[in-house]
């Protein structure tokens, strides 16, 4: 923005709240999607047991073009950590909309993680069957079992003219069945 502009997102608590409800509706719009969706369950003490998902990864990416003139300005900034402080609300606020589900879990971040860990896997080796098969298997072997696997990226893109450089942002949802291994994705704009 302009240098004589003050509101940004980091210093104006409503831009920050409307992302995150953003986030949540995103969320909450994928949720629906899928829960219409069979799927084979175990019924628990008579009811059916909620859908259990495993969030795996929150990521973020740059057009070309701001990561040629981020590098340009000498600006060492990585990708994932262009999301700084946002970073942590953005994650809190999938957690919550999924866990305000009726009929969806969310896995044990921790769970998840370790299973990674003792498979040497990163998040996105599970996009191949084989790594993902070995990754559920693991998780039912620790006791949870999941059914789906989220993903979440903030992608991010600059337009420069002679007022300034204006970035937009987008979030993109994918959430992986581990039954079927097909993907189902929900996308917003962030303002």
């Amino acid at each position: 923005m302009p240098g004589g502009e003050t509101e940004r997102v980091a210093s104006n608590p409503f831009n920050a709240e409307l992302h995150s409800s953003m986030v949540r509706e995103t969320t909450g719009k994928l949720l629906a999607r899928v829960a219409s969706q069979p799927i084979q369950q175990v019924a628990h003490h008579g009811r059916p047991a909620k859908r259990t998902i495993g969030f795996v990864h929150l990521d973020s990416t740059r057009s070309a073009h701001s990561v040629h003139n981020a590098h340009n300005a000498n600006n060492n900034e990585s990708n994932n950590n262009e999301l700084g402080d946002f970073r942590e609300p953005i994650r809190l606020a999938i957690l919550e909309a999924i866990s305000q589900s009726d009929q969806f879990d969310i896995a044990n971040h921790r769970v998840a993680s370790a299973g990674l860990l003792a498979l040497n896997l990163r998040p996105d080796d599970l996009f191949m069957q084989e790594n993902m098969r070995m990754f559920t298997h693991t998780m039912r072997q620790s006791g949870t079992p999941i059914d789906y696997l989220l993903f979440a990226r903030i992608s991010s893109g600059a337009a420069e003219n002679s007022q300034g450089t204006q970035r937009d942002y987008a979030l993109t949802l994918k959430l992986v069945c581990m039954q079927t291994f097909t993907s189902i994705f929900e996308s917003a704009s962030m303002p």
